[in-house]
């Protein structure tokens, strides 16, 4: 069958929303179209081969009710998701924790809701990992500035998921991080970027990434953000994690640091106020950042691996006797 390239989109278009949104057999679509049944297989595969339909199976990843049990009650958790995955890559083990993460996510939010987003590579994969089923629409808004990459490219998640939910999206409009305390402040008090973060701060629920003290999974210098020597005087200083470009200590405690006050985004004590924060963190290196956003009562929601929750509830403990 002959025809021009564009009705042929159209065609195969609409063959796939009768067939995979409607519910339609193909012996229906044949009739509705009025093309033969072998053409309509034709077309449903061709949608598939050339990406017009994209099929996601949502493999379910296994998860540990006993040390999820375990982790709300020692911290106070509102729920605590574990995933029982061994993968060989960070990356993998980020991806399995992800899928987790947009289940969780996605069982919080409301119609009308607002959403609050930070940075990281989990946090990526989360968004990424997210299918909005159910017709609500979600305002989503920026919990910190922009990456030079994002700045250049264009590209933000908020955009994306306010595309899943089909509601309103609001970026806090800066880089998110400066090389003066002084700008940064006074920035901070323009009120654009004043309007964005108070929509953030007053969300109904956030999803949070928790960067740590190593270089070779740090958000903060994979962006060029810090030089090494500054990321090493942050350690001296009793920094074990960061959210938002904003560091703290193991006890929950927010640095009074240099880069902290470079940095355009929410203060970490508004996170106590949001109903629902969830804390996306893979691998048992995040363990002592954990401990310090659970002590500083930054996430009250926690989504990781297990290897992080047994390093977590190790650490817990060893903090405990000293």
């Amino acid at each position: 069958m002959n025809m021009p390239e564009f009705n042929k989109l159209e065609l195969l278009a609409q063959v796939a929303l009768l067939y995979y949104k409607e519910d339609k057999n193909q012996t229906e679509i044949g009739k509705t179209l009025n093309i033969s049944h072998s053409t309509v297989s034709r077309l449903l595969k061709e949608a598939r081969d050339t990406g017009l339909v994209e099929i996601i199976i949502r493999y379910p990843t296994s998860t540990i009710p006993s040390l999820e049990k375990e982790l709300e009650e020692k911290f106070g958790l509102k729920q605590a998701r574990v995933v029982s995955t061994a993968e060989d890559s960070y990356q993998g083990l980020v991806r399995n924790v992800a899928q987790q993460a947009a289940r969780t996510l996605e069982s919080y939010l409301k119609d009308g809701h607002t959403l609050s987003i930070s940075l990281g590579m989990a946090v990526a994969a989360t968004v990424r990992a997210i299918r909005a089923t159910s017709p609500i629409h979600v305002r989503v808004a920026r919990l910190q500035g922009a990456t030079d990459n994002e700045l250049r490219e264009g590209t933000d998640l908020v955009q994306t998921l306010a595309s899943y939910f089909g509601g309103e999206f609001k970026i806090i409009p800066s880089p998110w991080k400066l090389k003066d305390p002084q700008i940064c402040a006074a920035l901070l008090q323009e009120p654009a970027i004043r309007e964005s973060i108070d929509v953030a701060r007053s969300a109904d629920v956030a999803l949070v990434g928790i960067g740590v003290m190593d270089a070779d999974i740090s958000t903060i210098l994979r962006n060029e953000l810090i030089s090494a020597e500054g990321f090493e005087s942050l350690k001296e200083q009793g920094a074990v994690g960061e959210i938002c470009g904003k560091y703290f200590d193991i006890q929950g405690n927010v640095l009074d640091t240099y880069f902290n006050h470079c940095t355009v985004s929410v203060d970490l004590e508004c996170l106590r106020d949001i109903p629902t924060v969830v804390g996306v963190a893979a691998g048992a290196k995040k363990a002592r950042a954990l401990l310090g956003a659970i002590h500083g009562r930054f996430i009250n929601v926690l989504v990781t691996d297990v290897s992080a929750a047994r390093a977590l509830l190790d650490l817990n403990a060893e903090t405990d006797q000293t």
